[in-house]
């Protein structure tokens, strides 16, 4: 098919692969517009998704998922929906069918109403205060400014420019590429830079330039569109005399060009919905701008200085203290793995309330869990992007600072019943844009829109899903977006981890099970939520630790219908708890089989490899948990402490110790680990003010004092007796009492 049609009110161009409404025009990907076409050829047919696979993708080997993807596109570009289809109807275990009217164009149409699109390099420059130069002398004003725009013409035509248009002061260009652009910009600004050091200070004319790469409509010799409308907004942030691109122009032109470029950050404007990244192009001897935050610059300055100091206690520290040929696990070099590695941002909630953080939080925690469990992908842990929350920070640094080549940045805005996912895949090498798309839809449609995040994502960084990926990607937790609501609400509580938050968190969890009894991950977290509250003695009385335990077997089992990786991990703790060593390891395991990328299930299986009397494996394990968090957290550390002293390397499991108690000063777990490696290696002085601290806590948390016959009956399931008295033995050396 290579003619023009309609799809009810839809005009289709197979030839530029572009369907139009309007002045709606969308560009589709050349497989989807193939797809549209073989279902437009057999319209009213059910198709299978084998036929469709052999005509589309013929010769070519793909996964199911590739046509789900082209579906949802082609559905995204209709406005489908696959409730309610208009266009696509999805005939279940059997195929498609394409349900919509095919007509033919008028053939008297006129085609000087097809508007034609491009994407081209847009300069934009405006007379500063020009109000106020004509307030003075209107006519000198009037004919110096044509001889500025004269000059300024020549220069764009000598770099290949093409001037579209003159507004009074404002000049609109376009150029074929960047390069020549901001050559132009460049070259008209020292220009002018030089005549202006000629003329009387009131008299001098100054313009402000923007450059943006962006899409534009054709239509009679003007363009228009965002991308004009960008430029624009990018012209009235720039300094007199100077030119502020955006991020576009920014990667395309890299390192070509003998210039620097200060980031501005992200900078809302006039009539465009999301904000947009800004750079101010440094003009010859010009260093960055004092001006346009100096506070920040000097607070900058001043934690740069401080991180060197730290950098260099810790270094001395570590110099005095370890073996030649060590070094503390995060002060390793972080090397790039050896498949596609990536670190998703938190998204910013873009919306009116700052009460849907939750939201946004949600939503970026769930796309880190969708591309942890694709086995050829590399993704940094949650907790370590969190910690990126409240800072403005480059991709390249933070790609560096974790460990990965690829960073997603995006944000969330939620308005009625409606949702809105914008998203920036960022090469952290270079700081280049590989892709940037935006997602609407009902929120009832959140889950296929996060579904589409990750196949362009997988898509983009060409990863080969396994079987196993695929089936993973296939498992649907709830369909109930009200359910999932509840859900997202309660996890925000839960990660508070205090006694009030947990309570509220229970509350959310049990509201979403409400809406969806089978809901496998609320079913998870709620035993999480009692199995944390017992571990913590929050239920510290024997009917409410009963209680906690009946009710996390209740929500373990019902959660185990569906597993995810957080109920097995949740399944081996119990499983520790009660003394079964290699079914705690198993479940572990199985955690990470479901998602290779899971801290928690690293943690959670070393956790039982030590007690399980395999603290040398349990250091290998723990270590990839770590990597995956470069921002090690006390648990991580606590773990890797705990399996140092049990291999008998004190000066190790100090150092790790210490650290996790810094992390997190109100967690005993670390204290009584390293209070123990202190006895083994009579270091009783340092041991007793931490036994003095932990004790002051066991009071205000347990209503009595730390002692080594509590722990004898509830603590530290070892499975070799000896292990557990020689530690037990370390905390009565260093001090602490029996009863």
């Amino acid at each position: 098919m290579e003619h023009e049609f309609h799809i009810d009110d839809w005009l289709i161009n197979p030839q530029s692969a572009e369907i139009r409404r309007g002045d709606e025009v969308v560009k589709l990907e050349p497989k989807v517009m193939d797809l549209l076409i073989y279902l437009v050829e057999r319209c009213d047919q059910v198709v299978s998704r084998e036929q469709i696979h052999d005509e589309v993708w013929k010769g070519v080997v793909v996964g199911d998922d590739a046509l789900t993807a082209a579906i949802i596109k082609l559905r995204k570009a209709l406005n489908d929906d696959s409730r309610n289809p208009r266009f696509i109807q999805t005939i279940p275990k059997k195929g498609y069918r394409l349900i919509a009217k095919i007509s033919k164009p008028d053939e008297s149409a006129s085609d000087e109403h097809k508007l034609e699109r491009k994407l081209t390099a847009i300069f934009y420059a405006d007379v500063v205060e020009y109000s106020r130069l004509t307030s003075r002398d209107e006519e000198g004003t009037h004919r110096a400014l044509s001889s500025y725009l004269d000059q300024m013409s020549q220069a764009l035509e000598h770099h290949n420019g093409h001037v579209i248009h003159y507004a009074g002061d404002a000049v609109l260009a376009e150029f074929n590429t960047i390069i020549d652009a901001l050559t132009a910009a460049v070259d008209i600004q020292r220009r002018f830079a030089e005549r202006n050091a000629q003329v009387d200070a009131d008299k001098v004319i100054k313009f402000r330039v923007g450059i943006n790469l962006g899409d534009v409509i054709v239509d009679r010799d003007d363009i228009y569109g965002e991308g004009v409308n960008i430029a624009a907004r990018l012209e009235s942030l720039a300094d007199p005399g100077g030119i502020c691109i955006s991020e576009s122009v920014r990667s395309a032109a890299g390192n070509k060009l003998d210039l620097n470029y200060e980031f501005m950050g992200e900078q809302s404007v006039k009539n465009i919905d999301e904000p947009v990244r800004a750079y101010r192009v440094l003009m010859a001897g010009e260093t960055p701008a004092t001006s346009v935050d100096a506070n920040a610059t000097s607070r900058r300055i001043i934690s740069i200085l401080i991180s060197a100091v730290l950098v260099v206690m810790v270094a001395l520290t570590w110099v005095f203290w370890s073996e030649p040929d060590q070094k503390p696990v995060t002060e390793q070099a972080l090397a790039l793995p050896d498949k596609p590695s990536i670190a998703v941002m938190p998204f910013a909630n873009s919306g009116s309330s700052r009460e849907d953080d939750y939201f946004s939080n949600g939503i970026t925690d769930d796309l880190i869990t969708d591309l942890s469990r694709i086995s050829g992908l590399f993704v940094i842990s949650r907790n370590s992007t969190f910690k990126y929350r409240e800072q403005v920070v480059d991709s390249r640094d933070a790609a560096r600072a974790l460990g990965v080549r690829y960073i997603l940045t995006g944000n969330v805005r939620r308005s009625g019943q409606q949702v809105r996912i914008n998203t920036r895949l960022i090469d952290g090498t270079t700081g280049g844009q590989v892709w940037a798309d935006r997602y609407d839809g009902e929120l009832r449609d959140v889950f296929e829109l996060q579904d589409e995040v990750t196949r362009q994502i997988v898509q983009a960084l060409q990863i080969e899903l396994t079987p196993d990926d695929t089936a993973q990607q296939a498992v649907v937790d709830t369909t109930s977006f009200e359910a999932y609501d509840e859900y997202l609400k309660g996890w925000e509580q839960y990660r508070l981890q205090t006694r009030d938050s947990f309570n509220k968190a229970r509350l959310h969890f049990q509201k979403a099970l409400e809406f969806d009894p089978a809901y496998s991950r609320a079913h998870a977290s709620l035993a999480l939520l009692f199995w944390e509250a017992a571990s913590k003695r929050w239920f510290f009385n024997r009917a409410s630790t009963a209680s906690a335990w009946g009710q996390i077997r209740r929500e373990l089992n019902q959660a185990m219908l569906n597993p995810t990786p957080l109920a097995h991990s949740i399944e081996s703790s119990v499983f520790l708890h009660n003394r079964r060593y290699d079914k705690a390891i198993e479940s572990a395991e199985r955690a990470i089989q479901l998602d290779r990328n899971s801290t928690e299930g690293y943690r959670t299986l070393a956790h039982a490899l030590v007690y399980s009397g395999k603290p040398d494996r349990a250091i290998d394990v723990i270590r990839k948990a770590i990597r995956l968090d470069p921002n090690a957290t006390g648990p991580h550390l606590e773990i890797l402490g705990h399996a140092q002293c049990e291999l008998r390397d004190f000066h190790a499991a100090e150092e790790s110790l210490t650290r996790a108690i810094e992390s997190n000063q109100n967690d005993y777990g670390p204290y009584l680990i390293l209070i123990s490696c202190l006895g083994q290696t009579d270091q009783m002085a340092k041991a007793q003010p931490l036994i003095e601290r932990v004790d002051v806590m066991f009071q205000r948390e347990f209503k009595r004092h730390l002692s080594v016959d509590w722990w004898w009956r509830d603590g530290f399931p070892y499975q070799d007796k000896s292990d557990r008295q020689r530690f037990l033995d370390g905390m009565r050396r260093a001090g602490v009492p029996e009863s």
